[in-house]
């Protein structure tokens, strides 16, 4: 890979962009940043407490009579990061890479792609003074990639179009007709004090394929924190003691590594190295297929302070749901309700675990995390849900997106299919808070985001941008 360096407007934004930290709950130096560019630039702002930026540019000569229209992308990203990586997605800038195929990286990190281009189009769009379209309403949100907090917090009354272009798609050759909702279920097991005797050892799953637990769930990847349930339960009978554990970036994505630092003592380390060789050689058959480079490891390691604890807190990583738990029976080959375990931590004495419902439902959402808290209250464990927020039902009647597909066909030689989205997104809020909204979504070609192996094809970059342009020119 080379060095990335823009050659066109949006890319050059997109740079730019990549220079903020904006990871979750981190988005106000961005939204800051562009709120002083636009209103240098003479555009109408207005920004709420949350971060949430509105910018509004009025209509293009000739197009004064023509209905406004939204646009809406937002600021923040989920940080990922290979292992090893030294990135601090606090404070330092991406470090932007292309390959010879063309795709955009960021190295070793997530890109940003979701929904950095979205952000990119809307400030091109705003800072050209040669772009054709009626008012131009862009509304840049925080806080989508933890629950859509920003959107479900704006003041909508803000907003006066009734047709919105959501630059949040899922790629040129497709666009997204209807989204799951979601909930986030949150636990706190409290730890059972134990002995602690012998040497510490980390105790590593890592080298998993992970991925956005929407897009990816029905393929069968392993999910990290579960293996390493798997593991402790094994090593139950060795004496082992927790330290502390760790695993997951986000509830969002499948977690690809997870550890737990434990103290082992020295006359059944030999035998908790066993349980753990013939752990890995089970999980590499069972995964071969989704997760060829997955490792195990019980490492020696410097002694820890700090208190320990039981193992037994590991049975309730392998009792917590995971994964696909229904298909649609009326569309073949739709996931129709997953839940992801997504983040575990130790902390203050306790197990936290967070992991992420998905359904178009809320009777399914709902029964879901019903039998989610059911298995960790079962363990001692206290559960509560948050950030539960809309789906975006089919509109079978919509003039922007039939406008947006017949364009679409001439310049892109073929029509976009309609997909039903297993994933969450804004328009849910918009949809349900506006009535009448005309929404289609528009988006390049990405693959892998929630994860380090996020990229973007920067000809389909510019090229959804000009159809962008085009779509908003033929508005009236």
């Amino acid at each position: 890979m080379t060095p990335f360096v823009p050659s066109t407007d949006i890319e050059r934004y997109f740079a730019w962009l990549s220079a903020i930290p904006r990871g979750s709950r981190n988005e106000q130096a961005a939204s800051d940043a562009i709120k002083v560019m636009m209103e240098a630039r003479g555009l109408a702002t207005f920004q709420d407490a949350m971060g949430n930026l509105l910018v509004t540019k009025p209509a293009a000569p000739g197009y004064e009579a023509a209905a406004p229209v939204l646009l809406q992308a937002h600021l923040d990203m989920v940080c990922t990061k290979v292992p090893g990586c030294e990135h601090d997605f606090e404070k330092d800038p991406l470090e932007l890479a292309v390959d010879e195929e063309g795709w955009l990286h960021a190295v070793g990190t997530t890109l940003g792609a979701d929904d950095g281009y979205g952000v990119a189009y809307m400030m091109a769009l705003l800072l050209d003074e040669g772009a054709k379209h009626p008012l131009l309403e862009c509304l840049f949100t925080v806080q989508e990639e933890i629950g859509l907090l920003g959107a479900a917090q704006f003041d909508t009354s803000k907003i006066k179009s009734r047709r919105m272009v959501s630059l949040d798609g899922g790629g040129e050759s497709t666009t997204t007709v209807s989204t799951c909702g979601g909930r986030r279920v949150c636990f706190s097991l409290p730890l059972e004090p134990a002995e602690r005797d012998g040497q510490c050892f980390l105790l590593s799953v890592n080298g998993l394929t992970g991925g956005h637990s929407a897009a990816e769930i029905h393929r069968g990847r392993a999910n990290a924190i579960q293996l390493l349930g798997h593991l402790m339960m094994a090593l139950e009978g060795t004496g082992a003691a927790l330290i502390h554990a760790e695993g997951g970036e986000a509830a969002n994505a499948i977690p690809r590594d997870a550890s737990a630092v434990l103290k082992i003592p020295a006359e059944r380390a030999g035998f908790a190295r066993e349980r753990v060789i013939n752990l890995r050689s089970r999980f590499r058959r069972l995964y071969r297929e989704t997760d060829p480079a997955l490792d195990v490891r019980l490492d020696a390691i410097p002694d820890e302070e700090g208190p320990a604890y039981g193992l037994a807190c590991g049975r309730m990583l392998l009792a917590l749901p995971n994964g696909v738990r229904m298909m649609d029976a009326a569309r073949p080959g739709v996931v129709a309700l997953s839940d992801n375990i997504g983040v575990l931590s130790t902390q203050d004495g306790a197990l936290r675990v967070t992991l992420m419902i998905r359904s178009a439902t809320s009777e399914h959402r709902a029964m879901l995390s019903e039998e989610i808290l059911a298995a960790g209250e079962a363990f001692g464990a206290e559960g509560v849900t948050d950030s539960d927020y809309p789906g975006f039902e089919y509109m079978p009647d919509s003039p922007l997106r039939e406008k947006y597909m017949a364009l679409a066909e001439r310049m892109l030689g073929a029509r976009p299919e309609e997909e039903a989205s297993h994933g969450g997104m804004e328009i849910g809020y918009f949809s349900r808070t506006m009535p009448g909204m005309d929404i289609v979504t528009i988006g390049p070609d990405a693959e892998g985001c929630h994860s380090p192996a996020e990229r973007m094809r920067l000809d389909s970059f510019n090229r959804t941008y000009a159809l962008l342009r085009a779509l908003l020119e033929e508005m009236d």
